[in-house]
């Protein structure tokens, strides 16, 4: 069983889509955007994103995307 990156899986899932129907929802944000941000102990605050879906919405540009960490 071959297994598939976020990459891979988007692209497969969204192939017969065209950009002005589509709308993209994710668990994971887009990396280093206003939604991806967590605390590390020290308090100090880090990106956590996917790149691989900032990479896809960048590419695809979706009509909408929906994150569950928004």
């Amino acid at each position: 069983m071959k297994l598939y990156s976020i990459e891979e899986d988007i692209e497969k899932i969204t192939s017969n889509i065209p950009n002005d129907k589509l709308i993209l929802i994710t668990h994971a944000p887009p990396y280093n955007t206003n939604c991806d941000y967590t605390k590390e102990k020290n308090g100090k605050l880090i990106h956590v994103g996917s790149k691989a879906v900032r990479k896809f919405i960048e590419k695809r540009q979706p009509l909408l995307s929906l994150h569950g960490h928004s």
